[in-house]
């Protein structure tokens, strides 16, 4: 309740509050999820909200704290919900949040099918996962839940 926040592009903000809190609420409402009791979220001047359509939203990247994972291959997994995109980009994304170094130990690479709901994947690189998903879109406003709890220490410093 009554948080008014105003980001240029660059900016960083932490969140920090106990469970319960409202961090993932604020997340939601930032990622034009949920719609308000009252005010609005405006990007660029423009509302964005559970109606808005499709050009804006492409604009703006969750990664929630729990990520959803396919029964599909790695690569699938990082472009889902975007089409096709080339594989240098995926490879691209997969560096820069470290999944790349467990990637090519697949035994079939990014054409690896991780399991049902991603069974074969840990919790980190499930995570690891959705945020090259996140990065694969290049959005300008990029939110992330507890973006790296599940990960190791030395791919939360890559991240």
């Amino acid at each position: 309740q009554g948080v008014s926040l105003s980001l240029r592009p660059g900016d960083v903000v932490a969140v920090l509050a106990p469970p319960g809190g409202g961090k993932s609420s604020l997340v939601a409402a930032a990622l034009g999820l949920r719609p308000l009791a009252a005010g609005a979220v405006l990007l660029n001047g423009t509302p964005l909200n559970p109606h808005s359509g499709p050009a804006l939203r492409q604009q703006v990247a969750g990664v929630p704290q729990c990520p959803s994972i396919l029964s599909r291959s790695l690569s699938a997994n990082i472009t889902l919900g975007w089409g096709h995109k080339e594989g240098t980009q995926v490879m691209a994304a997969a560096q820069r949040v470290g999944v790349h170094t467990w990637a090519k130990q697949l035994p079939h690479g990014y054409d690896t099918e991780v399991g049902p709901r991603g069974m074969q994947l840990s919790g980190g690189q499930a995570q690891g996962v959705a945020l090259a998903r996140a990065l694969l879109r290049t959005p300008q406003v990029l939110v992330l839940d507890e973006p790296t709890r599940s990960l190791d220490p030395v791919t939360r410093r890559q991240v």
